[in-house]
């Protein structure tokens, strides 16, 4: 017994503080942190009572996309460390937007590292808080000009003031988050892209009716006030549905291997590894039943291109873009899963662009190896038919 007992704690004491720490408060019954100065209690208390309040879209600008006939995205996420890598990252991808015309941008999340904005008794923003987006958003993507960046929280922005990165968009030319989850508004009819709070789903309710209140429900006077997004609800419309938020289903890094929530998990032999266990059980299955066909995520510290599959007929449930690797990188390990087939899986850092029309998403990846920005390239490029996933 004593021999089992020094092995869990060997165990624990290897996983790196800030991934650890990331967990601590994801469960009541996980209420000890290794990193007190975060005060996960205190973010625990954020996301299950606090409530926050949605920017007035008529208060802030944002480009109409209704008649177009193509759209192209630029994808990036993990980007708010103000480090060089993250103004190379934003550098290149200036580059080639110019290059490809980007109608827009998504961030997936963590854009201020490593707390969000900073807290304060004050509820107006403060020197310190423009500071933080100064240095680790409005100058790496300075170039950019008057260009929608469309943003989703990710773990970390929540370990800081959610409703200070809410409020910023009225602060700022390029950021846009009018809520912790929501539609982008004046987008052709045969798109439609909502951006979820999936730090709420993967750490608070493990229940997928919470995707459905964040798609249909909680945002009310956000929809309300645009009169921009269709009655018709997401899963009902037609034409493209497309997902986006900071944790993915599956993956082939770090956050597939490890689950802090329930340590004793990992030293289970048998343990599924490369998969959100918990996101799996919420998001999946809306997923499949809403039919949507592209889920775009960061979280983990590299890039991905995964093919999800049902083991049973092998049929393609949707694709999942993963880019988590414009500000920091982590090396990945390939991983056997049942559900899914990695096409691609890169360490650079990077970032991707996906050019839709109303047949044809085409995908492309960009990147360079740490300490090697003049070798980025253009290293994958793919295209997802709409029609495969037509019955």
């Amino acid at each position: 017994m004593i021999k089992y007992t020094l092995l869990i704690i060997f165990c624990l004491a290897q996983v790196p503080q800030s991934f650890a720490d990331s967990f601590s408060w994801s469960k009541e019954s996980f209420k000890e942190t290794l990193k007190p100065s975060r005060d996960p209690a205190s973010t625990r208390r954020d996301l299950k009572k606090k409530k926050l309040k949605a920017v007035d879209p008529n208060l802030f600008r944002f480009r109409d996309h209704r008649r177009k006939k193509q759209l192209t995205i630029l994808i990036f996420g993990d980007s708010g460390t103000g480090g060089v890598d993250q103004y190379q990252v934003g550098k290149r991808m200036y580059e080639e937007c110019q290059k490809e015309g980007c109608d827009f941008g998504i961030l997936l999340g963590d854009i201020i590292y490593p707390k969000g904005f900073s807290k304060s008794r004050l509820p107006n923003l403060s020197e310190e808080n423009l500071e933080e987006a100064t240095e680790k958003f409005e100058l790496p993507y300075k170039s950019f000009g008057q260009f929608d960046f469309w943003l989703v929280p990710g773990n970390h922005d929540w370990y800081g003031d959610i409703q200070k990165s809410i409020n910023y968009t009225l602060k700022s030319p390029r950021w846009k988050m009018p809520f912790n989850h929501y539609e982008i508004p004046w987008l052709p009819r045969w798109v439609r892209m909502y951006g979820l709070d999936t730090t709420r789903i993967e750490r608070l309710d493990h229940d997928s009716s919470l995707v459905k209140e964040q798609m249909e429900m909680a945002n009310k006077m956000y929809k309300a006030r645009t009169g921009l997004v269709e009655k018709e609800s997401f899963c009902k419309s037609r034409g493209w549905k497309i997902l986006f938020g900071h944790h993915g289903i599956y993956t082939s890094g770090r956050h597939g291997r490890l689950d802090m929530a329930r340590p004793l998990r990992m030293l289970n032999p048998f343990r599924q590894k490369g998969e959100n266990r918990h996101m799996k059980e919420t998001l999946l299955p809306f997923i499949k039943k809403c039919g949507v066909q592209i889920l775009v995520v960061g979280h983990d510290h590299h890039q991905e291109y995964i093919k999800a599959i049902d083991p049973k007929t092998k049929r393609v449930i949707y694709y999942q873009v993963l880019q988590g690797a414009a500000g920091k990188i982590r090396i990945t390990k390939k991983v056997k899963h049942p559900e899914f087939k990695s096409t691609v899986r890169s360490s650079d850092f990077g970032f991707s662009i996906i050019t839709l029309t109303p047949e044809k998403a085409n995908v492309k990846y960009f990147g360079y190896p740490e300490g090697h920005p003049e070798k980025f390239k253009m290293y994958f490029e793919t295209d997802i038919l709409l029609k495969e996933f037509k019955e």
